[in-house]
């Protein structure tokens, strides 16, 4: 996957109220975009206009429509035309709040008026919703994250990923878009699997406040610049996980970064909590331990200026109980519990009268079979001189299983050989 630059400063974003109802020219109807940053405004037409000029004019009024800006010009405005998608863009750059007012996607009619929708452009400090990146790129068959921010007042609000093409929306992942959000003013959308044709024009948007995002689909190169094993890594709470990267030979000498998006934070060389191996021959091996949960979320890994991104979950630690019961404490019990039920005087257990004892039989032993006089199974354990019998793994030892010994219930331990 080709690797979009991720400080952009073509932080954008757009407030859509409604879409214009005119079945020959529409757009979005307001949009806001940060002070200072760029903006691409989407004009739709019928096909009738496919060969027409097409402008840009500050004004709602025809008459008092100024030109901005017409198709196939070029500088801080610009308007280009897309006659297959009946489509053309207005890319605006370094905007400022004198920017702010009434516009019109036009369409100029020879011999008649002219055709156009408007829409309302506001410049705001604080964009209620943005993108790390408005343009992103991917290849054939692999995948491609945006990065969407929103404000917190924003929180509550329906998150949708939309396509322009067929105005189709997503509020939840399926197979081939993984939408996360972290509920803290972030959502990552994932697009995997990707094909030709999902290149265009999307959106995404908290309520009716959205942004716009340009994808680019390119083929797959038979040897990627940069590239993982595996694009999503799972590890437990405390434990380990492991990211191999691989590079071609010319990025030998680019430096290798690791880096985190939730914070940019990045790293060139290990920490007590990063290992960052590079063997030197086309291959980077990142380990990260003591995982904690707020180490989940999106990562990439660059050589140079090409990169690729890394998904981390992290799963709760798994709550084990391991039993260790000995024979001689199990036998103990069983025979307390049934002396109890069989005579209610006897009320102390007889374990000083019981013993179990080791006959080592081979010296590569790990059967032991616990016996005496009598033998009947461990369901039909009785008093006086009843037997308890059964096979208990364990390792060999010529040790006593219990130091109690003596009376006249014995409990012999016979090691068998394997």
């Amino acid at each position: 996957m080709h690797f979009y630059s991720l400080m952009s400063s073509l932080i954008i974003s757009v407030f859509f109220l409604y879409i214009s109802e005119s079945e020959s020219v529409k757009t979005l109807k307001n949009l806001v975009v940060k002070r200072g940053g760029s903006l691409t405004i989407l004009c739709f037409y019928d096909g009738k206009y496919k060969s027409n000029p097409k402008y840009w004019c500050k004004g709602y009024y025809w008459s008092s429509c100024g030109i901005v800006a017409r198709t196939n010009t070029r500088g801080r405005t610009s308007v280009t035309d897309y006659p297959t998608q009946n489509m053309f863009t207005v890319e605006l750059n370094s905007l400022q709040d004198s920017d702010s007012g009434d516009y019109l996607c036009a369409v100029e009619i020879k011999d008649g008026s002219d055709d156009g929708d408007y829409l309302y452009l506001t410049v705001s400090a604080d964009p209620a919703v943005s993108v790390i990146n408005s343009r992103v790129s991917g290849q054939e068959g692999g995948s491609v994250s945006v990065q969407c921010l929103y404000r917190t007042d924003y929180k509550n609000k329906q998150k949708q990923w939309c396509r322009f093409r067929d105005w189709r929306c997503l509020t939840s992942q399926n197979s081939a878009v993984q939408i996360s959000d972290d509920g803290r003013g972030a959502v990552s959308v994932e697009m995997s699997g990707l094909k030709k044709s999902d290149a265009g024009w999307y959106w995404f948007s908290a309520g009716e406040v959205g942004v716009t995002v340009h994808l680019t689909v390119t083929e797959r190169p038979t040897n990627p610049a940069v590239s993982v094993i595996n694009s999503r890594v799972s590890g437990q709470e405390g434990g380990s996980v492991s990211v191999q990267c691989l590079y071609r030979t010319d990025y030998k000498n680019k430096q290798k970064q690791w880096c985190r998006f939730r914070d940019w934070h990045c790293l060139t060389s290990q920490n007590s909590a990063v290992q960052i191996s590079d063997d030197g021959r086309g291959a980077v091996s990142v380990e990260m331990s003591g995982l904690k949960k707020s180490d989940a979320g999106w990562y990439w890994f660059s050589a140079g200026e090409v990169g690729v991104t890394v998904h981390l979950t992290v799963t709760e630690r798994p709550t084990t109980t391991t039993a260790v019961t000995t024979i001689s404490s199990t036998v103990k019990t069983s025979i307390s519990e049934t002396k109890s039920e069989a005579n209610q005087t006897e009320t102390t257990e007889r374990s000083s009268n019981s013993a179990i004892y080791t006959n080592t039989t081979g010296e590569d032993a790990d059967m032991c079979t616990a016996v005496s006089k009598k033998k009947k199974p461990l369901s039909e354990v009785a008093l006086g001189t009843d037997v308890i019998y059964g096979n208990v793994a364990t390792e060999a030892t010529n040790e006593p299983l219990s130091p109690d010994a003596g009376g006249d219930e014995m409990l012999y331990g016979n090691i068998l050989p394997k």
